[in-house]
């Protein structure tokens, strides 16, 4: 059985070794299982690291100086070799899936690009983690965070700024109305107060 942790400390390098990466990946029998949970066990580790680099740094990073850069092209490159956007894994209330961890990735447009690919691959955006749907999470997340004024904080407004293009490409996937949201670069918003506690929120393409 190949060793799954030669996998994951792989991900971890700066930058990942991906010709090696890809001559494990075929040279080795991993299982949809093996891939699938070694990939959400890195992603799980980019959770918020551009807003951590900045508070730890006192600026943006640059790009070999992060992980999260590098989820969209292993992505690319683990779809070749068995990873499954609809795989869930882990027991009720503890549950796991790669669309539901790419989702806390704060650094920018990384999560919205990386779950179109996993939705263009054949995620389904209603698929159900620990009981509730992955656009079920961002949508509650978004109107809760705007109305509420969380979405002004600075020190929330990296992860609200990725929250809201992974949002857009969720509403592309899902209305026929709305599918000029795929290219969710193209794509910004105002937040406009409500009264002195609420906001709401407006979409603008740049």
């Amino acid at each position: 059985m190949p060793d799954t942790s030669a996998l994951f400390h792989l991900f971890m390098e700066l930058p990942p070794k991906f010709n090696y990466i890809e001559t494990l990946l075929s040279s080795h029998t991993y299982t949809c299982e093996n891939i699938n949970k070694s990939f959400c066990t890195f992603l799980e580790e980019c959770f918020c690291e551009y807003r951590d680099f900045i508070d730890e740094h006192g600026r943006k990073p640059a790009e070999e100086e992060i992980h999260s850069t590098y989820v969209f092209p292993l992505c690319k490159l683990l779809l070749k070799y068995g990873l499954d956007p609809n795989y869930v894994f882990g027991e009720m209330y503890s549950q796991s899936n790669v669309m539901y961890e790419v989702y806390w990735i704060d650094t920018p447009y990384v999560a919205a690009d990386t779950l179109r690919l996993l939705l263009e691959h054949g995620g389904n955006p209603n698929l159900l983690i620990d009981g509730e749907s992955i656009w079920h999470l961002s949508d509650f997340d978004i109107w809760f965070d705007v109305l509420w004024g969380y979405a002004q904080d600075p020190q929330h407004s990296t992860q609200f700024d990725s929250h809201f293009h992974f949002w857009l490409v969720l509403r592309s996937f899902l209305s026929s109305e709305e599918k000029a949201f795929k290219n969710h670069f193209l794509y910004t918003y105002n937040l406009v107060q409500l009264d002195q506690d609420h906001w709401d929120i407006q979409i603008v393409k740049k």
